[in-house]
């Protein structure tokens, strides 16, 4: 992450530079100065425009009971056109022309969504569950990975607790936010 910010905080404003001697070079400085002003005010007009175009394609996915991640993906796009555009320079505003051309927002939304999927699999692949078990013993806890559960079996020692999030549990009726237990035969428990 650091060598990306520091390609586009360092090198980028070099390309900036580089690119746009070239293009002063073909068709003047005064020309070329007032391309890059011209290109940022289009950007700064179509940042709202294409925000609002992305969020009305949210929310017919939505409407549509499909879900919005390609509406998303395909928004997130538009908007960074649109951004790349505003920034003054060259470069940047054909990067961001490019992101507003349908065509390569169809070929970059599935290849977007193919990465986010396989980091989200990563992700939950990575997550450590456990489970709480409260008995006539005392509270202790089986936990473990994916694919390796009970790797960390044992009771709560005195001084450990577990933070949880939760149902109230009560025997009987009840409502609200209470968790009834079921009802089993008696004569198991008074043995």
């Amino acid at each position: 992450m650091a060598a990306a910010f520091l390609l586009f905080v360092v090198v980028g404003p070099l390309i900036e530079i580089v690119a746009a001697v070239a293009v002063a070079s073909l068709i003047g400085g005064f020309n070329t100065f007032m391309l890059i002003i011209a290109l940022s005010i289009v950007g700064l007009m179509l940042l709202k425009v294409q925000g609002v175009a992305a969020l009305g394609e949210i929310q017919r996915d939505l409407e549509n009971g499909r879900p919005p991640a390609r509406g998303m993906i395909d928004g997130f796009l538009r908007m960074a056109g649109a951004i790349l555009l505003a920034i003054p320079g060259l470069v940047t505003a054909t990067v961001g022309l490019l992101l507003l051309v349908p065509p390569v927002r169809m070929i970059l939304t599935p290849l977007i969504a193919t990465r986010l999927a396989k980091r989200a699999a990563v992700a939950v692949s990575n997550m450590r569950i456990n489970t709480v078990l409260i008995d006539s013993s005392g509270v202790g806890f089986t936990g473990g990975f994916p694919g390796h559960m009970g790797g960390g079996s044992g009771r709560q020692s005195a001084g450990e607790f577990i933070d949880v999030e939760g149902w109230d549990v009560v025997d009987g009726a009840g409502s609200g936010d209470h968790l009834e237990l079921p009802r089993g035969d008696d004569s198991a428990t008074n043995a």
